[in-house]
C-alpha cells in the first residue's frame, strides 16, 4: 500500500480474504509516504504486516536504515513479517560496489537494530542481474506478472500483479501471494 491507494477501507480489505499488507514507509533519506501512518494502523487488523522503505542507490546506507525506521516508529520490530527493502533501479552515477555495500549496510543495521532479517524486493529480472549472487542470505519478494511463480527457487513473496481489485480500496493494487 501507498499514497496512490488513497484512504483504504480496512475492515471490507480484511473481509476480502487478504491477510497481509506491506505499506510504504520511506524513500531515500527525505520522502515519508503521506498515507503510512493510517495504512500502518489501519493494516494493524489484518493477519500480518510490514512496512517497506524504497531504497535509493545514490543515497548512504546507514541514514536510510535509520530515516525508514524512525518513520516507521518502532523501536522493537513485533510483526510476522519482516521490515522490507525494496530495491528495484540504480539511480544516479554510481558504481555497483558503492551501491552493493551501502545496500548491505542499510540491511546490517535494520537487521541489527530490529533484531529480524529484511526481505529484499525486486523485480526477478533487476534481482538476477544485480543481487542474486551477492545477497542470497536475505529473503525476497519477487515482482513477476506472469501466470506462474518466479522461476528461481527460494523466494518467500510473489508479486504477480500490480493491477489487482479488493474491496475497500479504490483503483489498481498490487497483489502478492505466500505460500
Amino acid at each position: 500500500m501507498s499514497k496512490f491507494q488513497g484512504d483504504i477501507q480496512w475492515t471490507k480489505v480484511k473481509s476480502s480474504g487478504i491477510s497481509f499488507c506491506i505499506s510504504k514507509a520511506t524513500q531515500g533519506t527525505k520522502i515519508t509516504d503521506p498515507k503510512f501512518k493510517a495504512n500502518w494502523e489501519g493494516s494493524e487488523i489484518l493477519e500480518s504486516r510490514s512496512a517497506y522503505h524504497f531504497y535509493v542507490t545514490t543515497r548512504k546506507g546507514k541514514k536510510q536504515a535509520k530515516y525508514f525506521m524512525k518513520s516507521v516508529g518502532e523501536k522493537k520490530w513485533k510483526e510476522k513479517l519482516a521490515p522490507v527493502i525494496d530495491i528495484e533501479r540504480i539511480d544516479g552515477d554510481v558504481t555497483t560496489e558503492e551501491w552493493h555495500k551501502q545496500l548491505r549496510i542499510c540491511l546490517k543495521f535494520v537487521e541489527r537494530k530490529w533484531n529480524v532479517k529484511p526481505i529484499i524486493y525486486s523485480s526477478e529480472n533487476f534481482y538476477k542481474t544485480y543481487l542474486a549472487e551477492s545477497f542470497k542470505e536475505y529473503p525476497v519478494w519477487i515482482a513477476r506478472y506472469r501466470q506462474k511463480g518466479p522461476e528461481m527457487q527460494s523466494w518467500m513473496i510473489w508479486q504477480y500483479t500490480d493491477s489487482g481489485k479488493v474491496n475497500g480500496i479504490k483503483g489498481n493494487v498490487d497483489l502478492n501471494y505466500m505460500p
